[in-house]
């Protein structure tokens, strides 16, 4: 019998503008799809729906560090509403979703006797 192997998070690779972000952690990669309602008469009251658009989603939490250049470029690109090239993959030259995306949220924590860290959340956008 074959052995499968098993993905496992921490082999995985994520990164902003060509840099890896090495400080990420608990990162969620949603694809989500709207529905678009198509209910008529003739679907004799059943809700009948069909397929929308698409979202992208990447979120993710980052221990901050001083020097941090992914830090940095992410919060410049939240200010400034400019995209950033990102790369999901499930391992080093695996699969993923890769592309522009707008930095849309960057929670900061600031959790008792931990690091301190941002959660952020990205959106993938045609705009690039």
């Amino acid at each position: 019998m074959a052995t499968e192997k098993i993905l496992l998070g921490h082999n995985a690779v994520l990164t902003v503008d060509g840099a890896e972000v090495e400080d990420a952690t608990d990162v969620t990669i949603t694809l989500s799809k709207g529905s678009v309602n198509t209910t008529t008469r003739k679907t004799n009251g059943w809700t009948s729906k069909a397929p929308g658009f698409k979202d992208l989603a990447i979120e993710f939490t980052m221990l901050v560090r001083e020097e941090s250049t992914v830090g940095a470029a992410l919060m410049t690109a939240f200010r400034d509403d400019t995209i950033v090239e990102v790369t999901a993959l499930d391992q080093a030259d695996g699969e993923g979703p890769s592309g522009d995306f707008y930095v849309q949220e960057m929670t900061r924590g600031e959790p008792m006797g931990e690091g301190i860290n941002y959660k952020c959340k990205l959106e993938w956008t045609s705009d690039g």
